[in-house]
C-alpha cells in the first residue's frame, strides 16, 4: 500500500441493534477489503484490515487499549499502558517465558488426565465447551498461583464475560444495552465470589514456597505511589490473568478439537503422530516440538479461529495510519479474524488446511498473522497457551476420541467477547477402542 498520500476510509452504514458483528463487518470487508468506517455509539470506528495498515496501528504508542476491560478489571498488566504496564510485564516475563511454560507440561497433562478420566464414564453428551472451560481454569491457577479454583469460580467467571461481551457489542455495533434489574444481582453475586476468591488466592500465594505470579507482582505493586492498595492491586490482576489464562485457551481448544474430530484424515493423522512421539508415556515438554502436525493443525485452527477475533484501540491523540487520518478519541479496530482470510494472502483462505504451516512460518507476509497479536502487546501468555493447547490435545488423543453428538459438519463462529462455537460443542469422550 502506499503511504505516501492521505486517503479516506469508505463510510459504510453502521450497525443496528441486535445485528451479527461478524456478517456485519463481513458485508464490509467484500466490499472494502483494505479499510473502512462506521459510526458507534461511542465514536467513529477506522476498521483496518491489510497488513501493512495492521503494522502502522500496531506500532504506534499512540494508539492505546480502550477502557472496555479495565471498567471490569481495573488497571492490570493487560489492561494498562506507559511504564507501570512496561514494568508489570517486565516483571511477569520471567513466569511466562518458553522456557518456563515447558515446566508446566506436568500440570497440563495431570489435570488433563484427570479430566479425561471422568469425561470417559458419561454416558450423557459433556457440554464440551463448559468442560474445557473448567479444564483451563484449574490448569492456570494452579500453574501461576499454585492453587485449584472451583467450578462455582467458573460459573461466575461466565457472568463477567457475558457481561464485558455485552458492552462491547453496545460500544462497538449499537446493541441496545438493557441490563434487568436480577442481572446486574447476579452479576453483583458473581463479583463478591470471584473478588473473594482472588484474595484468599493472593493470600495463600504470598506464603506459597514455590515461586508465583503473585510473588512476583507483589513486589511490582508495592512501589506504587498512586494510592492504590496493594490488595485491589492483586485481586485484580488475579482476575486477569485468570481471564486471559483460561477464556482464549478454552475456545481455541474447542476449536482445534471440533475440527479434529470431524475430519477422519486429520484425526488419524493426529493419532499417529502422537503414538510415535509420546511411545505411551506422559506428555512432556520434550515432546512438544516433536508434534509438528499436531502444531500444524493448532496454526490453521487458529488461523480460521482466531479466539481474539476482534482488538479495539483507541487513538490517544491525531495520528496518521498509513495515509488514513484518524482524530483522537476514534475507535481502530483490528480483526484478525478477516485478516486471516484475505485470499491474497492465503490460496483457498476459508479452506481448512494444516499443511499450509509445515512450510517455515516465516514465509507469512508481515502482520497477516495474529493469533497472539503482536509487538509490545503481544500476548504475554503465548508460550503458555501454546504450550497447553498442545499437552492437552495429545493427552486426549493418546487414547481417546471426540465423538460430536450434535453432527459433524462445519459450525459457525459467534463474535462476541471471544469466538465461540455457535450453537455450542456437545460431544462423548470414548476410548479409542470404542467403534
Amino acid at each position: 500500500m502506499n503511504s505516501n498520500q492521505y486517503w479516506t476510509a469508505p463510510v459504510v452504514p453502521p450497525p443496528t441493534d441486535g445485528c451479527d458483528p461478524l456478517a456485519f463487518l463481513g458485508a464490509a470487508v467484500s466490499e472494502f477489503p483494505d479499510a473502512f468506517s462506521f459510526q458507534s455509539r461511542v465514536s467513529r470506528c477506522i476498521f483496518i484490515n491489510h497488513p501493512d495498515l495492521v503494522k502502522s496501528a500496531i506500532l504506534n504508542k499512540d494508539i492505546v487499549r480502550t477502557e472496555l476491560l479495565k471498567t471490569v478489571t481495573g488497571e492490570t498488566i493487560l489492561t494498562s499502558e506507559g511504564s507501570f504496564w512496561a514494568g508489570q510485564r517486565k516483571a511477569a516475563l520471567p513466569i511466562f517465558a518458553a522456557k518456563k511454560a515447558s515446566e508446566y507440561v506436568s500440570v497440563f497433562h495431570r489435570q488433563c488426565a484427570a479430566q479425561l478420566e471422568r469425561w470417559a464414564e458419561v454416558i450423557e453428551p459433556l457440554n464440551f465447551e463448559q468442560e474445557l472451560d473448567h479444564l483451563t481454569l484449574a490448569i492456570v491457577s494452579e500453574s501461576l498461583f499454585s492453587q485449584v479454583v472451583d467450578k462455582k469460580f467458573c460459573n461466575y467467571f461466565r457472568v463477567l464475560l457475558d457481561r464485558i461481551a455485552k458492552v462491547q457489542n453496545a460500544s462497538l455495533f449499537n446493541h441496545r444495552f438493557s441490563i434487568l434489574p436480577s442481572d446486574n444481582r447476579k452479576l453483583t453475586e458473581a463479583q463478591n465470589y470471584i473478588n473473594e476468591t482472588a484474595d484468599n488466592i493472593a493470600s495463600a500465594s504470598q506464603v506459597h514456597d514455590t515461586e508465583n505470579l503473585i510473588q512476583i507482582l507483589q513486589e511490582k505493586g508495592v512501589d506504587r505511589d498512586d494510592g492504590y492498595s496493594l490488595k485491589n492491586y492483586l485481586r485484580n490482576e488475579i482476575i486477569t490473568m485468570l481471564i486471559a489464562g483460561h477464556e482464549t485457551t478454552s475456545v481455541s481448544l474447542s476449536w482445534l478439537l471440533r475440527e479434529i474430530a470431524s475430519r477422519p484424515e486429520i484425526e488419524a493423522n493426529v493419532v499417529r503422530e502422537v503414538d510415535s512421539v509420546l511411545s505411551g508415556q506422559a506428555c512432556r515438554a520434550e515432546h512438544l516440538h516433536q508434534l509438528e502436525y499436531l502444531s500444524a493443525v493448532l496454526d490453521e485452527t487458529l488461523r480460521l479461529y482466531p479466539p481474539i477475533w476482534l482488538v479495539p484501540r483507541t487513538a490517544a491523540c491525531d495520528v496518521v495510519l498509513h495515509g488514513i487520518q484518524v482524530q483522537k478519541g476514534e475507535t481502530v479496530v483490528v480483526c484478525p479474524f478477516f485478516l486471516h482470510r484475505r485470499s491474497d494472502y492465503w490460496k483457498r483462505p476459508e479452506e481448512f488446511n494444516p499443511t499450509r504451516f509445515l512450510v517455515k512460518k516465516e514465509t507469512l507476509p508481515m502482520y497477516s498473522y495474529l493469533p497472539f497479536f503482536a509487538s509490545r502487546h503481544i500476548c504475554i501468555g503465548k508460550h503458555f497457551a501454546y504450550a497447553e493447547i498442545l499437552t492437552v490435545a495429545a493427552t486426549i488423543y493418546q487414547s481417546h476420541r471426540i465423538e460430536l453428538v450434535d453432527d459433524d459438519s462445519p459450525k459457525t463462529p459467534v463474535g462476541a467477547g471471544s469466538l465461540r462455537i455457535r450453537g455450542g460443542m456437545q460431544t462423548r469422550i470414548l476410548k479409542r477402542d470404542d467403534r
